[in-house]
């Protein structure tokens, strides 16, 4: 038994995987440094984390962890 998920799954996976990997990058991005806070309280390890968790969320949208039989 296949489970088929509705088309709107797929564009909340996407979504969060967006948000998730760009949350990640700024954050990165802000230890160059003379760039302007891309994110509130500056570079924090906890957004890596926030960001990585987020995408990684997401593949539960693209029905990753469901059920094949």
């Amino acid at each position: 038994m296949v489970r088929v998920r509705p088309e709107w799954h797929r564009a909340v996976g996407w979504l969060c995987l967006v948000i998730g990997i760009a949350i990640a990058i700024l954050n990165d991005v802000m230890l160059i440094g003379g760039l302007p806070v891309l994110l509130p309280g500056g570079h924090n390890e906890l957004y890596l984390v926030v960001g990585v968790a987020t995408a990684a969320w997401s593949l539960q949208w693209f029905g990753w962890f469901d059920r094949t039989r």
